[in-house]
């Protein structure tokens, strides 16, 4: 049984229109008895209403014979629906669709306007599952996001109703991962001003001297280690944008309170694994090519073998001071084997060394800050420096960073209410 994925090439919000629709009521997940008056679609000649500009999304052959696991979608924007719709969807019928990711990473938007599933307060004759959680009843379901979408149907041998329309977003990548650079020079140095536009810095409110890092991920939110503010209180902390030199105003550099910190609920301290909190803005970034977020990475990169760039104010070295200018490093990307044949303890599949060239490494005061490899052009997030070896830069001996993959549906949940871009 093929399945029904549409593209649309506009970039603007649209209203679906909908004669008898219930407007702005929700269909309810499982475990919540919808009581709303039935969806009446819409109809044109027997047809439903969809956007005038949809295409075909072109589909392989082993995809079209559901002999597939993932397709990933390009920036723009899809529709899934059920059998027959608006008509009524068959009785006794399955149907899985395959993962949909984004193409370059981006976090997906899926909402569903029009629901019409039999109604059960746990959703157990017919149901739409949407990263496993149920839907049914009347209605519409609201927004969600996430990196990739799991999404199932299931219908018993009695009782049919019209089924579901749903739109799948997938945001252009215009703001995430560029960096902003003028030449080429790794290895220990002062960046340019601006050539990492995600980098933050971690300050005591009033202060100018960032004692850890961060990553910029969304309009809203920086990633950092979970041992840089685990005990802090919101308001005791800032955090600084497009700072390039410490202590000296730089141009474009702002400064953000931070309204909630949120701490991984498995993290326990920095050895043990999962070493990431989540730093809400009181206010949303406004998104430039001087001042923007990273990309997360897919769920399956491990980044091995791959030259990272690691960044931050930290120590130059472990007897030095910390450095008044932001500085980058580039360092080898070590396999999970290597990293847990070095360390034995490490759970590599929260965790990613990289490093072990002498002279070359994170030091004290980089904390939280990114390490970033570069996929299809883009910058991507591979860690948060979490912890190292006294004296740093020792030869064969690696820094450790929390691996961002391992993350990816907390900060998902958690940052469900920001944008990518603005």
């Amino acid at each position: 049984m093929s399945f029904s994925v549409v593209t649309c090439c506009l970039l603007v919000s649209f209203v679906v229109a909908a004669a008898g629709s219930p407007a702005g009521k929700k269909a309810q997940p499982a475990g919540d008895e919808p009581h709303l008056e039935p969806y009446k679609p819409r109809t044109t000649n027997g047809a439903s209403m969809a956007p005038l500009d949809a295409q075909p999304l072109p589909l392989s052959a082993e995809v079209q014979t559901e002999n597939y696991e993932t397709v990933p979608l390009a920036a723009g924007r899809y529709y899934i629906q059920s059998t027959n719709y608006p008509q009524l969807y068959p009785n006794s019928f399955d149907f899985t669709y395959p993962t949909f990711t984004g193409a370059d990473g981006q976090q997906l938007r899926i909402y569903c306007p029009h629901l019409d599933i039999e109604p059960h307060s746990e959703c157990a004759y017919d149901w739409l599952s949407i990263n496993g959680t149920r839907f049914c009843g009347a209605g519409s379901v609201s927004e969600r996001r996430a990196l990739s979408l799991s999404i199932e149907f299931h219908s018993d041998h009695i009782v049919r109703h019209t089924g579901y329309l749903c739109y799948i977003e997938v945001p252009a990548l215009s703001c995430c991962g560029r960096a902003l650079r003028h030449s080429r020079i790794v290895g220990g140095v002062p960046t340019e001003e601006h050539e990492y536009p995600w980098q933050a810095g971690v300050v005591y409110t009033g202060s100018n001297r960032t004692w850890c890092g961060g990553s910029l991920i969304n309009s809203r939110y920086v990633l950092t280690a979970a041992h840089c503010v685990a005990s802090a209180e919101p308001h005791r902390i800032e955090v600084l944008l497009g700072d390039h030199w410490i202590g000296q105003p730089d141009a474009g550099e702002l400064r953000f309170s931070v309204e909630r910190i949120t701490v991984h609920p498995n993290y326990t301290s920095f050895t043990g694994g999962d070493d990431f909190a989540l730093l809400r803005l009181a206010s949303a970034v406004p998104i430039s090519a001087e001042m923007s977020p990273v990309c997360l990475p897919p769920a399956d990169e491990t980044f091995a073998g791959m030259n990272a760039t690691a960044t931050g104010f930290g120590r130059t070295a472990s007897n030095e001071s910390q450095s008044l200018v932001l500085r980058e490093v580039q360092l080898p990307i070590w396999s999970p084997g290597q990293c847990a044949g070095h360390l034995a303890t490490l759970d590599t599949t929260s965790m990613v060394c990289a490093g072990g060239v002498a002279g070359q490494a994170t030091c004290s005061g980089d904390s939280g800050g990114p390490l970033v490899a570069e996929l299809a052009g883009r910058f991507t997030l591979v860690g948060a420096t979490s912890f190292g070896y006294v004296p740093c830069g020792l030869r064969g001996y690696p820094s450790v960073y929390s691996r961002v993959t391992s993350a990816l549906t907390w900060i998902e949940s958690t940052t469900a209410d920001a944008s990518l871009c603005g």
